[in-house]
Parts: C-alpha cells; structure tokens; sequence
C-alpha cells in the first residue's frame, strides 16, 4: 500500500510538468511564453474558439410616449439614467460571437406638470431587471493580417468593429408605483369665476413579461491575451409597456378626458464594457512543422 501511494504521489508531481518543453520549464515563470508565440514559431496558429466572462457600465435614455396633454397642463421629455450588467460569451474564430448576461436598468416613465415657470417634475421606475441575449459579426479588424503571421500581437487578436443584435427579456412584478392627486384653479377672465381643475394620476408596472430589440455597434481593444475594454452603442426598441401611468382631467364639473403615458425602454445607450478570457482554444495548421521542434538547431 505505502509503494502505491509512493508511486501515485510522483506520478502526480511529475504532471505538471509534461506539457512543457525541456527549455521553458527551466526558465522563470516571468520569462516562459505564451503559447501564441510559440506556436506560431512552428506553424500557422489561429484562434479557434474563446470564452470570456465581463462587466459593463452604460448611460441609458429612454423615451416615453404619451397620447394626450390636457392642453398643455402635462408633459414629457426623455430620461437618462445609468446602468450596469454582468455577461458571459463565447467567439467562434474571430468572426462570430454570441453572449448573455443581466442587466441592472430602469425603464422609465417621466411626467411633468405644468406650474407656470417651474413645473412638477416625476420620474417612475420599473423593476430594473433585464436578461438579455446578442449575437455579434465582426465588420472590421484593425490592422494587418496575413496568412503568415496569423497571431497579431502579443494579446494574440486584433481591434475591431463589431455590429449585432439582440433581444431582451424584462420581467414585471405588476405592482403600483405611485398614486398622486392634483387640484388647481384658473380664471379664464377678469369678471368670471375661477375653473377648478382636478388631476389624478396612478402608476404601475406591467404585470406581464415585455421585452426590447436590439441593435448594436461595439468597438473591442485587447489589452492583453487575457483582457480586453470595448465601448458600445446600442438603440432598443421597446416590445409592450413596462410601465404606465394612466391619468384622468376634470375641469368644473365638464366630463372628464384620459391620457396614458408609456414607457417601454425604447432608446439609446452608451457604455463602457471590460472582459476577462478565461478560456481560448487554437488552430494549428501546419502541425508538421510542431513535430519537428526537436529537430532545430
């Protein structure tokens, strides 16, 4: 029994070492290659497949759609909040690349009601949760590339423009943001009486799953074999009201009109996004010449 754990011990001592040439075990840590240079030395490498996990922070606007102004008494303009998200992906050679992850993000409702010079101002959120799925196409790589010289850089890959699309998932909880009643007074003239105006509003979210389309353009920069930054441009387009606020106006006793106002996450966002690859897997075309490694002087 003490001769087969012995045995099993040093073989797995000795593991970690069989996967590297005789020259770069000896080297210190800080001096061995990566395997992109290496590779290459011996023959034509490319990046098969990669998987990467990230962060990204973005600024989001959001427009709203409201159906009915009371005259001027309500209005609207777009809302810009900021966000963040956490993904995980997969690139397939270099060309193609589908990822997913949650979003931390409003979509947004903002109501304003008009008080002369300085009007109300009411900004309502929904839930804030997204899942979102995109696939992406490389459109443009920066820089050289040649058959001969398949690894790029000391990163292995190249800067590019890429341009996708996605969907987004958004759950709703159904539940009332906000409830709120408004009465006023307006003299239509110097010898008439004053008109008494009544405005109740009420805010909630969807009690059903929306969602948003997406489109994208994104520029990525490797900083390193295993990081890359990118900055992103997006446009959604909202499928179904996330939230809603539903008002109803009466002036005097005259009956009474109704306007809705709609947010369902159509817009714009920019943002930032960092990256971390965890896994690579290579291309090596021309494996005849690997075998022959022994064999240089």
């Amino acid at each position: 029994m003490k001769r087969t754990l012995a045995g099993l011990f040093l073989t797995l001592a000795a593991l970690p070492a069989l996967p590297q040439s005789s020259d770069q075990y000896y080297q210190h840590p800080n001096q061995r290659q990566s395997p992109e240079p290496l590779l290459s030395r011996y023959g034509q490498v490319s990046t098969q497949e990669q998987w990467y996990i990230g962060l990204e922070g973005f600024s989001r606007t959001d427009q709203n759609n409201l159906d009915q102004t009371f005259d001027g008494l309500v209005s609207t303009e777009p809302t810009t909040r900021t966000g963040w998200g956490a993904l995980a992906g997969w690139v397939y050679r270099e060309r193609w690349a589908v990822e997913g992850g949650y979003a931390h993000s409003a979509i947004h409702n903002n109501l304003q009601i008009s008080n002369g010079s300085n009007p109300f101002k009411f900004h309502f959120d929904n839930d804030k949760h997204g899942f979102v799925l995109r696939g992406k196409r490389v459109l443009r790589f920066t820089g050289r590339h040649t058959p001969e010289q398949p690894v790029r850089s000391s990163s292995g890959r190249r800067a590019g423009l890429w341009l996708g699309a996605g969907l987004w998932l958004i759950p709703n909880s159904g539940r009332s943001v906000s409830k709120m009643a408004f009465k006023g007074y307006q003299s239509q003239g110097r010898f008439t009486r004053q008109d008494t105006l009544y405005l109740t509003t009420d805010t909630q979210i969807s009690p059903k799953l929306t969602g948003l389309a997406e489109l994208s353009a994104e520029f990525i920069v490797p900083v390193s074999r295993r990081a890359e930054f990118s900055l992103f441009l997006r446009r959604h387009w909202g499928l179904g009201n996330s939230i809603t606020t539903n008002m109803a106006y009466t002036v005097n006793s005259n009956p009474t009109q109704l306007a809705t106002l709609q947010g369902s996450g159509t817009g714009w966002s920019f943002g930032l996004s960092f990256r971390y690859i965890y896994g690579i897997r290579y291309d090596v075309k021309n494996r005849t010449a690997v075998d022959r490694i022994r064999e240089d002087p």
